[in-house]
């Protein structure tokens, strides 16, 4: 065991390695006060150095009194590969390879002051006869301790090559020239971690480190790299060494604020990595948080927190096993062995002790009388389940030498291959000429391919491995970065995110905001990985990236999926597949089949006394005003065009003005007539039919001119239209100037007024001219229905309800007068008994009586003015009774 001795200060240290380049052509270095000397050394003919952990860091001394039990079993790794690389005749022929190997306790100056011992006396490798003299060395594992001594050697132009030294620093060529490694850079791990951090979309993520170096500086470089990609930190914490409790819990405390966000990414050494999964488990958050971290994250089964980590990630290397050194182990003897380490395994693997008086070992344990003595073991061989070592990097490295040193030889001095005995190769080997031929060395060794860049980092592939607590080894290999490519591929079937998130599908999401759903833009907050969701109008799609909301132009609307174009809005309009297209085109039709009825009627029984007293033609006429009316209102059912507007704008006012035209007629004559009557006048002039028939037509005549001339200053055509902006709502209807349309409207409304004004007038005459009371009646309803219609069809803010008033108006005028003024009369002519006598003599006594009491002016008008009946009165058996004059 080492001596319990005050350890050299670093810049003593420091101190003495420079005496060393300055004096190392004529002084022997001194030994340093308190450090252990032993060294496991077998001489060849070129030797590589070799340092590993034996024993463990102490601050007080060069090395403390604890041993790693793997550390002691890599030490007969450089005997078991030089055995191995002499007998290949294919590698290095008749050149034997040694080995010098010391223990650096985990310490960067115990190892810079081991190192001193590889210096050469003269400047170049192998210029004197030094027992340590080395063209190269391998280790050690730790950054820190690579700096030290890949600064030192490198002045003497020795390399280093390092199994697991990941600093940045040591990929700088200008101060570490002769520096190599067998493992990826912190830029190439940090690389790896932000690319699985992509792969999944995660862009909010936290990252707590340690504060040592080389977990300061990837955390840093990690930093940047997320940075650069767009994804933002919710925390970057710190965990100090004499503060980790502390600072855990007010980092869990940071992180649980950030509801949307899950994943942590970790650079801690074990001792805080297991106080966080312990505050983690107590405070019940195994759910909570998801973990990316390096190896030592599959330590966590080891402590019992297999439900912390359980479908989480890490970036680490494939396992790989050297079972020849694993049988190598079990063969060797303690016996024979020159390994001063080698005690240290019997002692650990056997649990065993060696006796006080065998001074001549290494013990961990000098005053243990309870275990029995390791002397009864020779070999290793009754080890049923130890813990072997697989140095499978350290291997590569005694390869790469071997390799680069034949390809050298062979090309500079060949004719050492068949020089036999002691041989000199001051003049063939350099170690800038080594270094040439290690950098390009290419094999596929025990850790893959092995192969470097210009600066000596290996091309590695890296794997992501997931936590299972079900897999077989508690970890499965989901996934491989290739830093070659820097190219990150995973194997989407073998990730399993595990029975504790509950999401074996989706997988773990860790964002700062969800992304925003269709028709809505983002407003960014403070970091860019935060925003908020601002839907846009109904009427707007979203642009630039959903940066921005933009109306649709009009009569356009958004597409349901993606909100991201504009496409026309099918218009509305009076559909006769709807229900009330459909009403109206039945009702239309039937208003037809009705008014064509009734002219059928009329002409059948034009004979019958009850229709002798009305104008046959004027009747007729008005009845084909009605079935024009009818027919009118089915036109308005279908998709408006060019012709379809100007049908409907003529045949509108034209069928009402067709109705309303010879009741205008029959009216004005019969006011004309009775008045004549009453002021005891003469015949008034064109009260017969054919004048009649004249003024319709001029009636007629003059709307036809009107609507022609308003048809040549005014267009009518279909037009889209769309009453609120905001609603996916379009109809197409016809544009109409509103001059076009209120003139012919008042023209209508006059004559429908003047029916209205001479019917009320003439209501009140004599019984045989009471046909002028159902005129006013139909009339008087129109005119109400009229004045109900108008301002509700400019009211109404849709073209759709326009057209369904304008053809419910046209209907009821239709049907008021059809059943208004004819009805009555077809349904006395079939269903009332006009044939008996005992009433007949009853009204002609009535008739008598009435006309004795008229002026004598008007029976003389009223005899002289009948044209189609002669002057009788037909009484049915209900009263009813029609004027005898022929109206």
């Amino acid at each position: 065991m080492v001596d319990a001795v005050a350890i050299p200060s670093r810049s003593l240290l420091v101190v003495s390695g420079l005496l060393a380049i300055v004096c190392h052509e004529t002084l022997a270095i001194a030994p340093i006060s308190g450090l252990d000397r032993k060294v496991y050394a077998k001489r060849g003919d070129l030797n590589i150095g070799f340092t590993t952990s034996v024993y463990g860091y102490s601050s007080s001394e060069f090395c403390s009194s604890e041993y790693s039990e793997s550390g002691a079993q890599i030490t007969e790794l450089p005997a078991f590969m030089t055995e191995l690389i002499n007998a290949d005749d294919s590698l290095l022929p008749n050149v034997s390879l040694g080995f010098v190997a010391f223990d650096d306790c985990e310490n960067d100056l115990t190892a810079l002051a081991r190192s001193i011992s590889f210096l050469p006396p003269g400047g170049e490798v192998g210029e004197y006869d030094d027992p340590y003299r080395v063209v190269g060395v391998v280790g050690p594992s730790n950054s820190d301790q690579s700096v030290m001594i890949a600064s030192l050697l490198g002045l003497f132009r020795i390399p280093v090559l390092s199994p697991h030294s990941t600093s940045d620093v040591l990929s700088d060529e200008s101060r570490f020239p002769y520096f190599l490694r067998l493992m990826l850079s912190d830029i190439h791990q940090a690389a790896a971690v932000v690319d699985v951090i992509r792969y999944f979309g995660w862009s909010y993520v936290s990252v707590l480190y340690s504060e040592g170096n080389y977990e300061r500086d990837i955390a840093q470089r990690v930093e940047k790299l997320l940075a650069n990609s767009a994804i933002c930190l919710a925390a970057f914490e710190m965990i100090g060494s004499n503060s980790a409790e502390f600072d855990i819990e007010w980092a869990i405390n940071g992180m649980r604020e950030k509801e949307d966000t899950h994943v942590v990414i970790l650079f801690l050494q074990n001792t805080e990595l297991r106080t966080l999964f312990t505050h983690v488990k107590r405070r019940g958050l195994a759910k909570r948080f998801f973990w990316v971290s390096g190896e030592n994250l599959a330590l966590a089964p080891d402590w019992h927190m297999e439900d912390i980590v359980d479908g989480s990630l890490y970036v680490g290397y494939p396992d790989k096993s050297m079972p020849h050194f694993r049988d190598y182990l079990r063969g060797l003897s303690w016996r024979n062995s020159t390994n001063p380490w080698l005690h240290l395994v019997f002692e650990s693997l056997y649990n065993c002790s060696w006796p006080d008086g065998d001074d001549d070992v290494e013990r961990a344990h000098n005053n243990d009388d309870t275990r029995h003595s390791c002397r009864q073991y020779d070999t290793l061989e009754q080890v049923t389940h130890p813990h072997w070592s697989a140095p499978v990097r350290q291997a590569d490295g005694f390869l790469v030498y071997a390799k680069a040193l034949h390809s050298l030889i062979e090309d500079h001095c060949p004719e050492m291959f068949q020089k036999v005995g002691q041989k000199n190769f001051d003049r063939c080997i350099s170690g800038s000429l080594l270094l040439d031929y290690m950098k390009n060395v290419s094999f596929v060794g025990h850790c893959g391919y092995v192969m470097f860049d210009r600066k000596g980092d290996l091309k590695l592939n890296t794997v992501v491995i997931q936590m299972k607590r079900d897999a077989p080894e508690g970890h499965q290999v989901v996934g491989e970065w290739d830093s070659r490519l820097n190219s990150l591929r995973v194997n989407g079937t073998a990730l399993d995110w595990g029975e504790v998130w509950n999401l074996a599908r989706t997988g773990v999401q860790s964002v700062c905001s969800q992304p925003c759903g269709v028709g809505q833009v983002y407003q960014l907050r403070k970091v860019v990985c935060c925003w908020d969701c601002i839907p846009c109008r109904d009427n707007e799609i979203t642009v630039r990236n959903s940066s921005g909301c933009e109306s649709c132009p009009d009569f356009m609307w958004p597409d349901g999926g993606t909100r991201l174009r504009c496409w026309p809005v099918e218009p509305y309009y009076l559909r006769a597949d709807s229900v009330t297209g459909a009403t109206v085109i039945a009702l239309s039709a039937f208003g037809a089949l009705l008014s064509l009825v009734f002219i059928v009627v009329y002409l059948a029984k034009a004979g019958e006394r009850l229709l002798k007293a009305s104008s046959k033609k004027l009747s007729i006429l008005t009845l084909v005003g009605c079935m024009l009316t009818s027919a009118m209102a089915a036109s308005f059912v279908s998709r408006p065009d060019m012709t379809g507007c100007r049908l409907r704008l003529g045949g509108f006012h034209l069928g009402v003005c067709v109705m309303y035209s010879p009741l205008v007629a029959k009216t004005s004559r019969l006011y004309r007539i009775f008045r004549a009557g009453k002021t005891g006048t003469s015949q008034p002039r064109f009260v017969s039919n054919k004048a009649q028939l004249v003024l319709t037509a001029t009636i007629i005549v003059i709307q036809i001119v009107l609507l022609a001339v308003l048809g040549a200053l005014f267009s009518a055509e279909p037009v889209l239209y769309a009453p609120k902006k905001h609603e996916r709502y379009v109809e197409i209807t016809c544009s109409i100037d509103l001059e076009a349309f209120i003139l012919p409207l008042s023209y209508n409304l006059l004559l429908v007024v003047s029916c209205a004004v001479l019917g009320y007038i003439t209501k009140g005459l004599p019984e045989a001219f009471n046909e002028s009371r159902y005129i006013v009646v139909s009339v008087t309803t129109t005119l109400f229905l009229w004045l109900v219609f108008l301002p509700t069809y400019f009211s109404t803010d849709t073209a759709y309800r326009r057209t369904v008033y304008i053809s419910a108006c046209l209907l009821l005028n239709a049907y008021i007068t059809m059943l208004g003024q004819f009805g009555p009369k077809v349904y006395a002519i079939y269903f009332l008994n006009n044939n008996g006598n005992k009433q007949q003599q009853q009204q002609q006594q009535q008739q008598q009586q009435q006309q004795q009491q008229r002026p004598p002016g008007v029976n003389s008008v009223a005899a002289s003015t009948s044209a189609d009946s002669p002057l009788q009165r037909t009484t049915n058996s209900e009263g009813l009774s029609a004027p005898m004059s022929g109206l």
